[in-house]
């Protein structure tokens, strides 16, 4: 039996001149430990969301789900965004033999603009303002 499943994406880029890339990682264990891990840059001016999830599906089908939001400020703010998610799933060490016996895994990632803080940073440019009208998309 293995004594750990360890799986990466590589490097996460994404279509269509979005300025977001990162990685992500998870490892499980047999007693049912668990490390899910990544790193996100926004090397832009708009600050973006970013979302990963994980799946491993063991040879009999059971299927174990990692998943994290992240936000990032773009290059005038914060643009990095690391996370690190660590704990204990006693499903993932019921289910080790199974997983033992094979086991596939794949991820997904996507980037959207984060329009609340674009709105705010917008909202501080503005200076005094009578009122706001938001006529397409509601916006915090």
């Amino acid at each position: 039996m293995p004594d750990v499943i360890f799986v990466q994406s590589g490097p996460i880029n994404f279509d269509g001149g979005v300025p977001v890339g990162g990685w992500s990682n998870v490892a499980i264990y047999p007693d049912g430990r668990y490390s899910f891990s990544g790193h996100f840059h926004d090397s832009g001016e708009i600050p973006y969301e970013t979302s990963v999830i994980w799946w491993i599906k063991s040879k009999s089908g059971t299927v174990f789900t990692f998943g994290n939001h992240v936000s990032m400020g773009g290059i005038f703010t914060s643009g990095n965004a690391d996370f690190a998610l660590n704990g204990v799933n006693s499903a993932i060490a019921a289910a080790w033999g199974d997983l033992s016996a094979g086991w596939t895994s794949n991820w997904s990632s996507r980037a959207s603009i984060d329009l609340g803080s674009l709105w705010d940073s917008v909202k501080a440019s503005l200076g005094a303002v009578g009122s706001i009208v938001a006529v397409v998309g509601a916006l915090a």
